[in-house]
């Protein structure tokens, strides 16, 4: 099923290559919708491709046009904001492809009262009583779903659903630096730091694995051994994204419930790693592995959910200057303990810089005043 999918977008994307993004809407169906239907099949695919339900292969010439009215919007909408970018072009599905999807209809869907889900019974061999069993209470199902495969061949019901966020009523701010030793130290005006301190050594030794793995993968001649280590390695990739990913999940939605502010500098990954700035490559493997930018993007995205705001903004000499007297200290490399030679003022290096943070963009923040319990106004901040 998979197999036909894939080869039917295929083939639409290499005969539209030319005029795809001319042809308006009725003039592109008219051309092209008959390579998905089957009696167009058999010119290009084996007979049995056939026995695949002809829901799948609507729901391929679907994705074929959102495919473009996505990428068009895309490039309009940086051509917009003066944005670097070149006119798009469809790309090839590939067998080894992280993960791909097949839209499925509302009308080959079910869920009897068993609690059991079943779709397209007669080509998977579903009796009446038979269906996937499922875990979690399922919806009614009045709208499309996708079935999703992974490159390991596992399988995933994405069903969307409408989730109601509570909206943050807390009316406090913090401010966060992005390291590489930590992943983030939050700064709460209130007398809270807290950062993420132990991810750094938990992912890292598994890079180091993975490096290890790569050496006998370059020594391995067998075929089937090599197989076997790519597998393997790539599994291992996935665990890191697994795990920097759930990182950013819970950390995002916790300063969301939290914070009604959140001041996030700007933290440019990409040029900081170039080879005229002279990071070593663990660093600059250490800083991409975070991604700090996929983290910027969920954040603002809760806060918006959730009623409250990200601020980016600039983080200049925040880790070499004093948060209490306003000097800099040229000297400070790579000391997890900021020391201030002027004032002998003590702190930790990410504290220090949070503090600075929060103190250099105050004014971005939007000042209101609340009464507290014993009835004294004071600032929010």
């Amino acid at each position: 099923m998979f197999g036909t999918h894939r080869t039917i977008y295929n083939k639409l994307v290499e005969v539209s290559k030319d005029d795809c993004y001319e042809l308006p809407k009725t003039a592109l169906d008219q051309k092209y919708r008959s390579i998905s239907q089957k009696h167009s099949l058999t010119d290009y695919l084996p007979e049995y491709h056939l026995e695949v339900p002809e829901e799948i292969m609507n729901e391929t010439y679907r994705d074929f046009t959102k495919a473009i009215k996505s990428s068009r919007a895309l490039y309009y909408s940086l051509k917009e904001h003066d944005k670097k970018t070149t006119f798009p072009s469809l790309k090839f599905k590939s067998r080894k492809d992280n993960t791909t999807s097949i839209g499925i209809g509302p009308r080959t869907l079910s869920s009897p009262a068993t609690g059991l889900f079943r779709m397209f019974p007669t080509y998977f061999g579903f009796k009446k009583t038979e269906g996937m069993k499922v875990l979690e209470a399922i919806p009614e199902m009045n709208f499309s779903i996708r079935l999703q495969m992974t490159r390991e061949s596992e399988f995933y019901i994405c069903i969307p659903r409408v989730k109601a966020f509570t909206q943050t009523q807390s009316g406090r701010v913090c401010a966060i630096d992005p390291g590489v030793r930590d992943f983030i130290t939050v700064y709460d005006p209130g007398g809270l730091t807290l950062g993420v301190t132990d991810g750094k050594d938990k992912i890292f030794q598994r890079c180091l694995s993975i490096d290890r793995l790569q050496s006998k993968l370059s020594r391995e001649h067998r075929k089937r051994y090599r197989y076997r280590l790519k597998k393997l390695i790539y599994r291992m990739y996935q665990r890191i994204k697994c795990m920097v990913k759930d990182m950013h999940q819970k950390c995002s939605k916790w300063l969301s419930v939290n914070y009604d502010e959140v001041l996030l500098p700007k933290f440019a990954t990409y040029e900081m790693t170039q080879k005229q700035n002279r990071i070593s490559s663990k660093i600059s493997r250490a800083m991409l592995t975070w991604s700090h930018y996929k983290f910027k993007v969920m954040l603002a995205d809760k806060m918006e959910r959730t009623g409250g705001r990200m601020i980016e903004c600039t983080e200049p000499f925040t880790s070499k200057t004093c948060s209490k007297c306003g000097r800099i200290n040229y000297n400070i490399t790579r000391q997890k303990t900021f020391t201030c030679p002027h004032c002998n003022h003590v702190l930790d290096r990410d504290v220090n810089a949070a503090r600075n943070i929060y103190m250099m963009n105050e004014h971005l923040l939007a000042w209101t005043l609340r009464v507290q319990q014993s009835g004294i106004p004071t600032s929010r901040c």
